[in-house]
This record gives structure tokens, C-alpha cells and sequence, in this order.
């Protein structure tokens, strides 16, 4: 958790969050750093192909033992903060993709 910044570098943070939209708006956006903090994904264009980290309507792995659960969160984040001082170094982000959302075949299982 951030608690307080006083450097002026860059930071980057990604993981599994657990934070649905609202949540995230809350704890991070609300937070007194947070106007300084961007996710990549809203940074890159916010494309909808790339919206869910949580997706029961496209991941199979848990369809027989939660039927009929269809859904769609957005929990891994990536997160970043540019320094804060005249000659601090600038972040930039310009693509933002999911990866293993694709089948194992010998396990028919997605990987995610």
C-alpha cells in the first residue's frame, strides 16, 4: 500500500489487485497520491478486448463448478506513477495486451 511518496522517481505496480472498478476508484483514485497514479490499461485506450483479467464468459477453467457464473472483472492492474521533479524520468506506456488467454490443449485448461 502506498502510504505516503516523497520521491521524486517513477514507480510501476502490477498485479492481481482483487479491487473491481469501484473499489479502485475509491482506495486508489481518492487516495492522496492517486491523482498522480494511472493504470496502463486506461493510459493505452481503455480497448475492451483487453478490459477483463476475470472473465467467466471467456475462461472455461471453473464453468462446471460454478455454472451460469458469467463474470467479467478487471482485478490484474498495472499501475504507474511518473517522478515528481523537473529532470525525473517520464513513463510512457503506448500497448497494453493480455497474454495466456489461449487453451493448453494437452490440459484444456487456460492458463489464466
Amino acid at each position: 500500500a502506498v502510504v505516503s511518496t516523497q520521491s521524486t522517481g517513477c514507480a510501476v505496480f502490477g498485479g492481481d489487485t482483487s479491487l473491481r472498478d469501484k473499489e479502485y476508484q475509491t482506495v486508489i483514485k481518492k487516495h492522496p497520491t492517486g491523482s498522480t497514479i494511472k493504470d496502463v490499461w486506461e493510459e493505452c485506450g481503455s480497448d475492451g478486448k483487453t478490459r477483463y483479467t476475470w472473465d467467466m464468459v471467456h475462461n472455461t477453467n471453473l464453468r462446471e463448478s460454478a455454472p451460469g457464473n458469467r463474470a467479467r472483472l478487471r482485478f490484474d492492474r498495472m499501475l504507474f506513477r511518473n517522478g515528481g521533479g523537473p529532470n525525473s524520468a517520464r513513463l510512457t506506456p503506448t500497448s497494453f495486451e493480455l497474454v495466456g488467454q489461449e487453451k493448453f490443449i494437452s490440459f484444456d485448461i487456460i492458463p489464466s
